[in-house]
């Protein structure tokens, strides 16, 4: 996705839900902190963006969005880009994740004014979803240095997880490291 095309779906989710406070989570949460020319490939790749709407309490939101700007919906097959209504309690993100969120003033999202997670908590929750192309995302980003692996690292620690949980995620922070330093 690029961030024209996240503005885009921004702007259609928030028309169809009337609610405009939208929280991008997942890799396309990187854009809010880097326009896509400063990004490697691999962190543009994904066609999904993954919104969670706060005050979304009976998940209506969430099923307008699905419907109207989700995959399959008239909206992906124009854009070849769809969004993904998510809860938030399907994302671990650190400690104090919400006090370091950021927003974007781009026109071209109006009406929603979006947040985005920090670089290093977004990271961190990819690491505990822990698929192969989310360690492939986190690594690219850390060898193109938008993420310092110092800043990975706390943010990692300041995962809601058990040790033994804790000490997985710290072993793909090690895998993180050792595919950031080949070129």
């Amino acid at each position: 996705v690029r961030r024209d095309a996240l503005a885009k779906i921004l702007r259609a989710a928030a028309n169809a839900t009337g609610r405009n406070r939208l929280l991008v989570v997942g890799s396309q949460a990187i854009l809010g902190h880097f326009d896509e020319s400063e990004l490697p490939a691999e962190a543009t790749l994904s066609t999904e963006v993954d919104l969670v709407i706060e005050d979304d309490k009976g998940r209506d939101a969430l099923e307008s969005i699905n419907g109207t700007v989700g995959e399959f919906s008239e909206f992906h097959t124009q854009a070849g880009v769809y969004a993904e209504g998510v809860s938030i309690e399907v994302v671990t993100f650190p400690k104090g994740w919400a006090s370091r969120l950021s927003s974007w003033e781009l026109k071209s999202s109006r009406p929603d004014t979006p947040r985005f997670p920090a670089p290093e908590d977004t990271a961190a929750s990819k690491l505990v979803r822990g698929d192969l192309r989310d360690i492939q995302f986190v690594t690219a980003l850390v060898r193109n240095g938008n993420i310092p692996l110092e800043k990975l690292k706390h943010a990692v620690e300041g995962l809601p997880l058990t040790e033994p949980e804790l000490n997985i995620i710290r072993g793909r922070v090690r895998a993180v490291k050792a595919g950031s330093s080949k070129r």
